[in-house]
């Protein structure tokens, strides 16, 4: 009995093994978009208050930018149910445009969000991607898809509310 144990241990960690060799390289992403009735440059100030993110992005505890929004920096982020981690860095910052950051993912994986803004008939459109890059994307595929695109439908509404000037009260919306 313990032989075969042993034996199905092994090749659970050989097959693990062979799992993160062979999805090291696999891709994971989910967008969502939405339009609201203000100007791009209205939207990039509330999207560029990061410190303020709790007050309308579901499950966010604390967000803090260290320093000035630029790559290279860092946002401390926070997330309910997820223990603290190494900070976010912002890969990329298009003034009133785009923001992107990542961080460490599972398995060495890098799990990324990219805000993307344009211009819309009558105001704004904004889109919310999700991405992971490494063996966590693999599993993603099979877990994620439907958990990312409610929570960024979550955010979306969330935000558009706080655009209108209404209290979001976390935990309505997420």
């Amino acid at each position: 009995m313990l032989k075969k144990i042993v034996v199905l241990l092994v090749i659970l960690g050989f097959s693990f093994a062979l799992m993160l060799l062979t999805t090291g390289e696999s891709h994971f992403e989910v967008a969502n978009h939405a339009s609201f009735p203000v100007s791009q440059g209205e939207l990039w100030q509330v999207l560029a208050a990061v410190d303020s993110w709790s007050d309308w992005w579901p499950g966010m505890e604390e967000s803090r930018l260290v320093g000035i929004l630029a790559v290279g920096s860092e946002i401390q982020l926070r997330l309910k149910g997820m223990p603290t981690k190494e900070p976010a860095l912002l890969i990329l910052v298009r003034l009133q445009n785009e923001l992107v950051w990542e961080r460490s993912g599972v398995f060495g994986s890098r799990a990324g969000t990219r805000l993307i803004l344009e211009p819309d008939a009558g105001g704004s459109r904004l889109t919310i991607e999700n991405f992971i890059r490494g063996p966590q994307a693999f599993l993603a595929r099979f877990t994620g898809e439907e958990a990312f695109v409610k929570y960024q439908q979550a955010l979306l509404e969330n935000l558009g509310l706080s655009l209108q000037g209404k209290r979001v009260v976390i935990g309505e919306k997420n």
